[in-house]
């Protein structure tokens, strides 16, 4: 097929409402060279892949990434001004993982654990880790202002990055024969901690992301999501990482689920399942 006639194909692809990605197109010839042909537009790029059976692919116009907002400060870990304390869990000692480290692998991933340089055969260098990966970008979702995609592949089971903010805590209502009912102003980015604090003044902490923050505060809800915010710990620390369930496509925007712990997480925004 000559180029002339796969830029059609492609211009009437683009003229319906929705594109999923890679969604197979026929068309009547074969493509001459047999390779993957990239045709850029002014707005938006697409991509025409040959399939085994014959059939194209015609795939997702590539995100664009956009900067930081204004109003919030990105941040690396939490800050805890308030110097809440939580129990020692204690030493599990080493997990035994060689290349990588996944959620249904390793061992301190398995006991709610996650790694640092002291307890990780990898030195904490792992997808088991806190650490954020590179490949995260910000970009303008069509329903639901900002959202988070990766620009590589990611494999199923690691943490792509850690829920930042500062940690904050209230005593809430705990008395004899009342049940305890967490009681705050709802910042829309608010996370509370299953890990409840060593002292009674500070019995509910939660993470704070409103004005001091990391890139997950920006993860937006799907009924069919594709990572889990997870709380895990570490001696007397305890974070919350974002972890796949799934392998993620490049390209591909990450998603959580609210309902999944509706206790814990503050924030309702519209489902991005398409």
């Amino acid at each position: 097929m000559k180029l002339p006639q796969v830029q059609a194909a492609l211009k009437s692809r683009r003229q319906e409402n929705t594109l999923r990605v890679c969604e197979p197109v026929t068309l009547e010839n074969e493509i001459e060279d047999r390779e993957a042909v990239v045709l850029s537009t002014s707005s938006e790029e697409h991509t025409l892949r040959l399939q085994a059976d014959g059939t194209t692919a015609v795939c997702e116009p590539l995100k664009e990434a956009v900067g930081w907002p204004e109003g919030a400060i990105e941040i690396i870990g939490q800050q805890n001004q308030r110097r809440i304390i939580f129990a020692d869990a204690g030493d599990l000692g080493d997990c035994v993982c060689v290349g990588e480290c996944y959620a249904f692998s390793c061992l301190n991933s398995l006991s709610d654990i996650y790694c640092t340089d002291g307890n990780c055969a990898l030195g904490g260098r792992c997808g088991n880790s806190t650490r954020s990966l590179d490949s995260l970008r910000l970009f303008e979702t069509e329903h639901s202002g900002l959202g988070v995609f990766t620009t590589l592949p990611v494999e199923l089971g690691v943490n792509v990055a850690e829920y930042c903010g500062v940690l904050e805590a209230y005593e809430g209502r705990d008395e004899a024969n009342q049940a305890t009912v967490p009681l705050k102003h709802n910042s829309r980015y608010s996370l509370l901690l299953q890990k409840r604090a060593s002292r009674r003044k500070d019995k509910f902490v939660y993470i704070e992301p409103i004005k001091f923050g990391s890139i997950t505060r920006f993860v937006n809800h799907s009924c069919s999501p594709n990572c889990q915010f997870r709380e895990v710990l570490f001696r007397d620390q305890v974070r919350v990482v974002t972890m796949t369930l799934r392998p993620i496509k490049a390209n591909e925007e990450i998603t959580v689920s609210y309902s999944l712990r509706p206790t814990v997480v503050y924030v309702r925004m519209q489902c991005m399942q398409r």
